[in-house]
């Protein structure tokens, strides 16, 4: 979607659809609204619905069905037929002729190679052309794509788009993309981004990860980008510039969980993210960051369940699982983001928590989230971004005590190897970390822990906890969380 304001769902119905492939056309010609652009290559126009490969039976079915009653040929030009004749505009490539224009420009590449290597800029430029987006503004997409060892791709990609909005300068449409001027700084970020800016920002120095979707491009986005050029950069992260954050591709989740554990109990600042398969291995390490009272942050993004469910497909099913996952009973934050900004300020603040209240803070994301992209305006309050490690003892003491029972429920949390020694163990155990099954101490300390939750419900801000968009006397009030947040506000 674009847009000069904020758009926060997606529609079910389609403005443009432009078909890479013969897939493509077959599945989504049904979304395209009327009076909408269908933009198709015309090699595809006589592959049948039976030569595709890699289509659901299932959808298969459904369409044999559908054609069969109305009486459309199965193939992509029974569809363009069927589109013309209700009204929505389908505007033809003929790529054979297009890739002869582009080899003259490009002497030194092979014609047959550019079908698949260069048809998403084809089609991409095609569609802004046709909307009058300038041609520079392509060109800085690309500047910003093809860096580095890409850069030489650069030149014969500028080539590409040269070609198409020449080809389609006679061709103009309804709808119109006309740059937005801002006088304000702006980022265009997917959810995996956002967060991993976030954590950044907030000061992470330890993430750990196992490979699963759509959770591991966080992981990658803070390996390749792990100091952050962006204003404002907060005074902890000027100190700690050269440090960098230590990523660790773990041999699985159970490993994970464990690992950050471990990076919290020495002192780091330390995440995990994950999706429900892997959260699942995570359980019992979990359950020991709770009853040891550890600082660490899980990252979930969820996706359809239960098993492996669905991989590539969003859900939010999994928030009662977050909320009493471990056996037992133990103090967490669970925070759930409903937009990409929301993610960034999210994960900066559940390392506060974790150190804050010294215990496990989850972090909901949705795939609908983490794979989609959305510009955000880049005006975060600097001052809201400062660092709180929470409550920490860095000298010996006599009478040290880990676990020491207080008013609040937070007990001073020592560093190895700069404060007091201390003891630490999966069993209920006493002030100092000893294991115990006293009764009287058992019910103190699980009652101390608890606590925490007691001070955190007091001292986070009402609006971390809960945001009221609209009217406060509205007739009707729509609740929600995670990603239907852009749907409803779209909604009112």
């Amino acid at each position: 979607r674009a847009s000069e304001e904020p758009r926060g769902g997606f529609l079910g119905t389609i403005d443009v659809l432009v078909a890479l492939d013969a897939e493509t056309m077959f599945t989504h010609f049904q979304d395209v609204k009327r009076g909408g652009y269908v933009i198709v290559d015309t090699t595809t126009f006589n592959m049948k619905l039976d030569q595709l490969q890699y289509m659901e039976d299932e959808l298969k079915e459904r369409l044999r069905e559908w054609f069969s009653k109305v009486g459309v040929e199965p193939t992509v030009k029974g569809i363009i037929d069927y589109l013309r004749n209700n009204g929505i505009n389908v505007l033809t490539l003929h790529y054979a002729d297009l890739l002869q224009d582009i080899k003259k420009r490009m002497h030194d590449v092979d014609l047959p190679s550019l079908i698949g290597r260069y048809s998403n800029v084809i089609m991409t430029a095609y569609s802004t052309a046709i909307m009058g987006l300038p041609i520079e503004y392509v060109f800085k997409g690309l500047e910003d794509v093809f860096t580095g060892r890409r850069g030489k791709l650069l030149e014969y990609n500028k080539a590409v788009v040269e070609v198409i909005y020449e080809y389609a300068k006679s061709m103009k449409t309804n709808i119109t993309l006309t740059p937005i001027k801002r006088n304000v700084r702006a980022i265009i970020v997917n959810g995996n981004e956002a967060v991993a800016i976030g954590k950044i920002l907030g000061g992470l120095r330890f993430q750990t990860y196992y490979p699963i979707t759509p959770a591991a491009d966080e992981s990658f986005f803070i390996e390749a980008h792990n100091i952050v050029d962006l204003d404002p950069v907060t005074e902890e992260a000027k100190a700690l510039e050269k440090a960098g954050v230590v990523v660790v591709q773990t041999e699985d989740e159970i490993s994970a969980i464990n690992m950050a554990i471990g990076a919290g109990i020495a002192g780091t600042r330390s995440a995990t993210a994950t999706s429900g398969p892997g959260l699942s291995l995570m359980v019992e390490g979990v359950g020991y960051a709770g009853m040891n009272e550890v600082p660490v942050v899980i990252t979930h993004y969820q996706r359809g369940g239960p098993s492996t469910g669905l991989p590539t497909r969003n859900s939010q099913s999994d928030l009662r699982f977050v909320i009493h996952m471990s056996h037992g009973e133990f103090p967490r934050i669970v925070i759930s983001s409903g937009d990409h900004r929301e993610a960034i300020e999210d994960a900066f603040k559940a390392l506060n928590w974790a150190e804050r209240y010294q215990m496990p803070v989850f972090h909901l994301v949705d795939k609908a989230l983490a794979n989609s992209y959305s510009t955000v305006v880049w005006d975060l309050d600097e001052k809201a971004l400062k660092i709180d490690r929470g409550l920490i003892v860095t000298k010996d003491e006599n009478d040290y005590r880990r676990f020491r029972i207080t008013k609040d429920g937070i007990s001073p949390r020592s560093i190895p190897g700069l404060g007091p020694i201390f003891w630490m163990t999966g069993d209920e155990h006493d002030e100092f970390g000893h294991i115990t099954e006293d009764p009287v101490m058992r019910t103190e300390i699980y009652v101390k822990r608890m606590k925490k939750l007691e001070l955190a419900d007091k001292e986070i801000p009402l609006e971390d906890k809960v945001r009221l968009y609209g009217a406060e006397d509205a007739e009707i009030t729509l609740i929600g969380w995670g990603s239907s947040k852009g749907v409803l506000i779209d909604t009112m």
